[in-house]
């Protein structure tokens, strides 16, 4: 089983910063402890040579104010014995010789280690990746801001908590204590961050004393979680690519709906404006129907005053009919003229009026239609929306249930994370264990040696519940068992 490695030293100009930035550039004089030295491969930022030039420039440009006994303020150049730069080394735990530079898994190790680091210590000044020793490995070189006011516990978590603790006045002892614990802390972010995802365990065998079965059950384990954490990730930017998509949709949904309520918009002002004309056509039909009935009320008062004129006269003409016999009959033709001429040009006025009438009724109809075809086309527009309405919220409906499926992997993975540590902890008390029963059984112990036996049993039996639980509640009843059984341990 292959287990993590990654260092990280801080430098001045005094304690050979310029030497390890050279060793990482592959400098003949620096790298004689390269049996076939290679050019380094360029991972990120600008050469290890400039990197060091950039600090050294840094260094000499930046200043640190301070108060004299007078309380002036006065400006110094930093010392020599300033920490001006930053290196991390990172290792590949499989052998250059065996290891393909192009193998996909190893080229997402490099670019999770460098987001790892860039996220820890600020973006690097240069980064470059050695073929040629026994394992591949990273060089990451960075450093403080230090015209910014930047200094090293700014970028340095460990040198960060001595700082915490206040400066001279800690004692050397809890500033050595705080640092170990703060980078011990920071190895303990790499595993859970970038070395569990390829299967390296946070210890190597050695520290944790394991025997080989032990060592090989967690091998085993740990490249489960490694998987199990693989295909959580790609569900997750699976999940991620399908609700960009959802969301593509929903816009373009709503666009369509937007576009959909501008077209019913314009249908029903055109309909308003076909009411209005309409209305008023209507108006002026009345007017002219109105006119209409005057000019007829006129042409009968005019006739029957006609009528009136010639009863009167009717003796006159009946007198003069002797003398003027052609006189009367053109009198009574000119009448009869002019009673047919206005009768005539009535007829023909109302005959212009109901062809008008007529036509402003066929407007009115085909008005009427569009309208009812307007409205049957806004009622299925309205249709429409709510049917793309209700396929939206079941998008919705369905990102949320995916949403809760991935929640629910996180917390499987975080209980196969909660049930190795668990494994762990039994492997090591086991083996204390048969360690102190061997001493019982040489020192003749026989109650004590009982006790052994049957502590080791329990544990074994928890263990075994561990590697096939039916659920994670029965996995923490069986840590409650097992605490509440164990009584003491070495």
């Amino acid at each position: 089983m292959a287990y993590q490695f990654i260092h990280v030293s801080t430098y001045s100009i005094k304690t050979g910063g310029k030497g390890v930035a050279a060793e990482a550039g592959r400098k003949p004089n620096h790298s004689k402890h390269v049996e076939n030295p290679l050019p380094p491969v360029h991972l990120f930022g600008m050469s290890t040579d400039d990197a060091w030039t950039e600090i050294e420039r840094r260094k000499e440009s930046a200043t640190n104010s301070l108060v004299d006994k007078k309380g002036i303020t006065r400006l110094r150049k930093l010392r020599s014995d300033q920490l001006v730069m930053l290196a991390a080394v990172a290792s590949w735990p499989v052998s250059t010789n065996e290891q393909d530079p192009e193998d996909p898994e190893f080229k997402k190790w490099i670019q999770d280690t460098l987001d790892f680091l860039g996220e820890k210590h600020g973006k690097a000044l240069s980064a470059v990746l050695h073929l040629d020793e026994t394992h591949p490995h990273i060089h990451y070189i960075t450093a403080p801001d230090l015209e910014a006011g930047e200094r090293m516990h700014d970028i340095h978590s460990g040198e960060k908590a001595k700082k915490d603790l206040g400066g001279r006045q800690a004692g050397a002892i809890d500033k050595r204590r705080a640092f170990k614990d703060a980078m011990r802390g920071y190895q303990d972010d790499y595993h859970s961050n970038v070395s569990v995802r390829y299967a390296q365990a946070r210890l190597g065998p050695q520290r944790l004393r394991y025997s080989r079965d032990q060592y090989q059950a967690l091998k085993v384990e740990n490249k489960r979680v490694a998987n199990q954490i693989m295909v959580m990730e790609q569900r997750e930017k699976d999940l991620d690519s399908r609700s960009q998509k959802i969301d593509k949709r929903g816009s373009a949904l709503k666009a369509e709906i937007a576009s959909s309520t501008t077209l019913l918009l314009a249908e029903k002002n055109k309909i308003y404006s076909l009411q209005e004309k309409t209305s008023r056509v209507q108006k002026v039909l009345e007017i002219r129907e109105s006119s209409l009935e005057k000019q007829e009320k006129s042409v009968g008062e005019r006739e029957e005053k006609a009528e009136n004129i010639i009863r009167k006269n009717a003796s006159f003409y009946d007198r003069a009919l002797s003398v003027a016999t052609f006189g009367q009959k053109g009198l009574a033709k000119e009448i009869k003229n002019a009673r047919e001429n206005a009768r005539k040009e009535s007829q023909v006025k109302i005959e212009e009026l109901n062809k008008k009438l007529l036509k402003t009724k066929k407007l009115t109809d085909i008005s009427r239609r569009k309208l009812d075809d307007s409205e049957a086309y806004v009622k299925s527009q309205k249709t429409l929306i709510k049917a793309n309405e209700s396929e939206v919220q079941d998008l919705k409906n369905e990102v949320l249930g995916m949403q809760e499926l991935l929640s629910d992997e996180r917390r499987s993975v975080l209980l196969l994370k909660g049930d190795r540590s668990t494994v762990e902890k039994n492997y090591r008390i086991i083996s204390a264990n048969i360690d102190l029963l061997k001493a019982s059984l040489n020192d003749l112990d026989i109650d004590k040696a009982k006790k052994v036996v049957f502590d080791i049993d329990s544990r074994i039996k928890v263990m075994t519940k561990l590697e096939n639980p039916k659920s994670s509640k029965e996995s923490k009843e069986a840590n409650k068992q097992f605490s509440r059984d164990n009584v003491s341990h070495p």
